[in-house]
């Protein structure tokens, strides 16, 4: 559930990795990245509940929607509510987090909006920074939210850090803390695009979770 040959505008740069689980069963991650007609870059990252063939195909169900609804709505809150509801209308029992990161590539203003995913990382000259005040349910609890929206600038020389929750959860340690450590590490990897996210995933706990990171970088 990967893009492929995602659309990046001029000044900008975009990474990405994907590890598989240790088990056999297949993940249920998956990043998109679209262009949107007013020339607005959107990236998203998501993570269905579960493993198997079954969720796969539920994976492409919603991935697709979300790229719908975002034509629809005309942008990333509004395209979050609509997939909440198709959920909770064709698809009852099926729970998935979802972040969504719109980018204005003229001026670098960026929006995020979450719906119960692990918030990005904004890394600036001055360190890094979590942006949880956009937050929102995951999909498929049965509520119909507003979601927030939270606006950065994201300036020459910045980058935010899209992942799943494979990346920090671990068995017996506090999210709290995994969070934090991300930020050291995301503070502390090279500034080349393609270092920072092998940097990452290698030093990424090895669990029974897929990861995906989704890194977009304004050059100066």
């Amino acid at each position: 559930m990967l893009t492929t040959r995602p659309p990046v505008p001029d000044g900008y740069g975009l990474s990405s990795r994907y590890r598989p689980s240790g088990s056999d069963a297949v993940g249920g991650d998956w990043f998109d990245v679209t262009s949107m007609p007013d020339g607005r870059l959107v990236l998203m990252v998501g993570d269905v509940a579960g493993h198997g063939m079954g969720m796969a195909a539920v994976t492409a169900q919603l991935r697709h929607a979300l790229r719908a609804y975002l034509i629809d709505t005309g942008g990333a809150a509004g395209a979050l509510e609509r997939l909440g509801g198709l959920i909770a209308e064709l698809l009852p029992g099926e729970l998935a987090t979802v972040t969504a990161v719109e980018l204005e590539p003229g001026t670098g203003r960026t929006t995020v909006v979450s719906a119960g995913h692990p918030p990005p990382v904004l890394r600036t000259r001055g360190g890094a920074v979590l942006l949880d005040q956009a937050r929102g349910p995951a999909l498929g609890l049965g509520v119909h939210p507003t979601h927030e929206v939270h606006t950065v600038d994201l300036e020459p020389g910045d980058a935010i850090l899209l992942y799943t929750d494979g990346l920090v959860e671990q068995r017996r340690r506090p999210l709290s803390e995994s969070l934090r450590e991300l930020q050291d590490h995301v503070r502390a990897a090279p500034r080349d695009p393609e270092r920072m996210c092998d940097a990452l995933l290698a030093g990424a706990p090895l669990t029974d979770d897929d990861v995906t990171l989704v890194a977009l970088h304004r050059l100066g």
